[in-house]
């Protein structure tokens, strides 16, 4: 009786022990405990083009991956780089850039991880080129009448320089044959309002703004003149890259995921969810239009190394690197293996 009465004893305190224990686990943390996510930061703007990221978080797609995005607000393009390459940042959602090519090549750990972008035949998602309202149809026609015109871009060495460069072509123009101006996107609306410029290279929304406010009109859409050129990339930094490869992992396998969603296009979600970052009503989005997007986050290699060239052509870099050093896939091929094939 007494070994029964013993025995009667701890299965009592072990069904206790199983009881809190359970009770713990259905609880909250309580105030003030440590989350128990790594935080990783993220170059932001509010553009559209963030969409796969934005999804990502708002579904809850990093939290499964045990990561917390803090977003750190950029300017303008190429502002992430610098950032990146100190560590500041561990991701750079940016376009193609002369800096990031002669960083590559000056062995700086950078790379292109993968898809944030594409531009669709015939659309003006991308910087196109938008032109004032009073010169349109009348002084300026064709590309041929660019020729002195004062045209102000974000960056030097960016799909916009390239994309006005191929304008130009089309009315036998070179880049020399226009007063180029440097500034920043919002900056350059306001030159546009303001008359002090005749065009500028900017991408939605400020297009849709142009011509909603009046001063502006679309008269270039990039999509006429780099149909199915890559513009957007997500880029990883040392952090993922030497440092914490696993959590570069974690990272994809959610942005893939992110990814999967917002190419389904501007469902309510989705209109939703990018409405609520970017800060624009739905409608401007929708009628701004759709980033194009490959759903496995697939580079085109060959699109890349012509922009390169291009790059090398013109003299902002002094070397055409070998794609090793400008791309890494392993880490899509690794989002690729943890997730279900799409259907």
């Amino acid at each position: 009786m007494r070994g029964m009465r013993k025995y009667s004893m701890s299965r009592g305190v072990v069904v206790a022990i199983l009881g809190v224990a359970i009770l713990a686990l259905a609880l909250p943390p309580a105030a003030g405990a440590p989350a128990q996510f790594t935080t990783v930061r993220v170059a932001f703007r509010p553009l559209q083009t963030w969409g796969p990221l934005f999804i990502a978080e708002k579904e809850g797609f990093f939290a499964r991956q045990g990561i917390k995005i803090e977003w750190v607000q950029q300017r303008g393009g190429g502002e992430a780089m610098v950032p990146l390459l100190a560590g500041q940042l561990q991701v750079g959602p940016e376009a193609a850039s002369a800096a990031f090519f002669n960083a590559a090549a000056r062995g700086e750990m950078v790379r292109i991880v993968a898809d944030k972008g594409y531009v669709a035949p015939g659309s003006h998602v991308w910087s196109s080129l938008v032109v004032r309202k009073d010169l349109a149809g009348s002084a300026i026609k064709t590309p041929a009448d660019l020729k002195g015109r004062r045209i102000a871009l974000n960056a030097l060495g960016s799909t916009a320089h390239y994309t006005l460069t191929r304008i130009l072509a089309k009315g036998g123009l070179k880049i020399e044959d226009v007063d180029l101006h440097r500034l920043p996107t919002e900056s350059a609306v306001v030159a546009l309002r303001s008359r002090a410029v005749d065009a500028i290279m900017v991408p939605e929304p400020w297009i849709s703004h142009a011509e909603e406010q009046g001063f502006g009109v679309l008269f270039a859409a990039s999509g006429d003149y780099i149909p199915n050129e890559q513009v957007g990339f997500l880029f990883f930094g040392p952090d993922f890259l030497r440092r914490d490869r696993a959590l570069g992992q974690r990272f994809m396998v959610a942005y893939v995921e992110g990814l999967r969603q917002y190419v389904r296009g501007m469902t309510p979600r989705n209109l939703e969810i990018v409405s609520e970052y970017t800060q624009l009503p739905t409608e401007t989005i929708r009628k701004g239009g759709w980033i194009s997007m490959f759903a496995d986050g697939h580079v085109e290699v060959n699109l890349l190394r012509r922009f390169q060239d291009w790059l090398y052509e013109i003299g902002m870099i002094g070397v055409r690197n070998p794609i090793q050093n400008i791309i890494d896939s392993t880490f899509i091929e690794y989002a690729a293996s943890q997730l279900s094939p799409r259907l």
